[in-house]
């Protein structure tokens, strides 16, 4: 129940940050390549 009540909260947060996603497909494509060329880390 807990958990199910963390990821409501996470999901009402978002939705409140009015947040959407970027027009270009393009955006998504690049981000994953980078990802897998890189991993979650920020680049050194």
């Amino acid at each position: 129940m807990l958990i199910a009540a963390a990821f409501c909260m996470d999901n009402r947060y978002v939705s409140c940050l009015d947040t959407g996603l970027p027009a270009d497909r393009g955006y998504c494509t690049e981000g994953a390549r980078r990802i897998v060329a890189h991993g979650y880390g920020s680049p050194r």
